[in-house]
């Protein structure tokens, strides 16, 4: 994965506030460890003493390739999920707001990506939407196991530990 690619993934999991400063810093260090030259961005970020999230996300949006992909940003999701970051309560609005709304998007035609707006318009019909139901707990679950599939090289630059997918 390229550092652009990286810097991507970094930008969407702080605007989903799922960093932190220590994290990008880490981040950035383990760059310069791996790299003869790294790029003098790099080290401005590795050295930035700034407590706000905002000085990290506008230096990596300037190298970022461009924004993530929609089935790379609910890999991120299932991913902090899958960490324990997120509760199921707290994962599906994000997921939600991902596929579906508020603007418009494009219809999703992949298979794995119509069955979670599925469910997720099946959670959206509840009554109360914290209390999900055990199936459609049980959905989700193996829906998550499907987006955790082939994140290998997100998972090497984020700093949570993860279940096993299965």
């Amino acid at each position: 994965m390229t550092l652009s690619e990286q810097c991507a993934i970094l930008v969407e999991a702080i605007e989903e506030e799922l960093l932190q400063p220590d994290d990008i810093i880490r981040w950035a260090d383990n760059i310069i460890v791996d790299m003869d030259k790294p790029p003098m961005w790099i080290i401005e970020i590795s050295t930035l003493q700034s407590p706000l999230m905002i000085d990290f996300e506008t230096r990596l949006r300037t190298q970022a390739s461009g924004p993530l992909p929609m089935s790379r940003r609910l890999q991120l999701i299932a991913l902090a999920q899958n960490a324990g970051l997120l509760s199921l309560p707290a994962t599906l609005p994000r997921l939600y707001r991902i596929t579906i709304g508020p603007r418009p998007r494009p219809p999703i035609t992949d298979p794995l990506g119509r069955r979670l707006v599925d469910a997720l318009y099946d959670w959206d019909e509840q009554d109360d939407l914290d209390v999900i139901e055990p199936l459609l707990q049980a959905k989700f679950t193996a829906l998550f196991q499907q987006y955790l599939k082939n994140t290998d090289d997100i998972v090497a630059i984020l700093p949570w530990k993860f279940a096993k997918a299965a």
